[in-house]
């Protein structure tokens, strides 16, 4: 009889030490998949800002180079925080698709990182050198970006069929895939 008292504040000292620690239950599936749609907005934003940094050159105007670069590192913090949200992720209990998905989500994120220090970068010295005209820079920056358009491209075919395997377990509605 004394024993079970005993073993109960055991497992109460170290279902303590667990929260203590930092460790929480795996996410349910729609809040799963939800964390990563706000990733991606996350990730989208900023990557749409750093073309929009862009866009004068293509109009012949010039850019500040601060602006883009500034644009640039946004970008790179944005991934750098996504890749660090995804490193440890739990995926939700009695998912045969989470594992996949979850994957397939870090693959693509490697992606991203190998299109940042790729193609992006290369647009970014091509947009900070102030010795070429503005129409010349953004001539030799199309190619980068349908480049990195068609990397990116390829990175989203493996997740977006994850990603509609996962809904399908669980029952969800994609507004939009990514």
């Amino acid at each position: 009889m004394k024993t079970a008292p005993r073993c109960a504040g055991a497992l109460a000292l170290a279902a303590g030490v667990l929260l203590a620690a930092g460790c929480k239950a795996p996410p349910k599936p729609r809040k799963f998949i939800n964390e990563m749609s706000r990733s991606n907005q996350k990730l989208a934003s900023a990557a749409k800002e750093f073309a929009k940094r862009l866009e004068p050159l293509k109009g012949g105007q010039a850019v500040k180079a601060g602006d883009v670069r500034g644009a640039y590192q946004a970008a790179a913090s944005a991934l750098a925080d996504v890749k660090k949200q995804y490193e440890d992720a739990q995926v939700p209990t009695r998912s045969k698709a989470a594992p996949a998905l979850l994957e397939k989500y870090r693959a693509f994120l490697e992606a991203e990182q190998k299109i940042l220090d790729g193609p992006l970068k290369r647009i970014l010295a091509i947009a900070e050198d102030q010795s070429k005209d503005p129409r010349t820079r953004w001539a030799e920056i199309q190619p980068l970006m349908t480049q990195a358009n068609s990397e990116e491209q390829k990175a989203t075919q493996a997740l977006s069929t994850a990603q509609s395997e996962y809904a399908k377990e669980h029952n969800l509605e994609l507004k939009t895939q990514y």
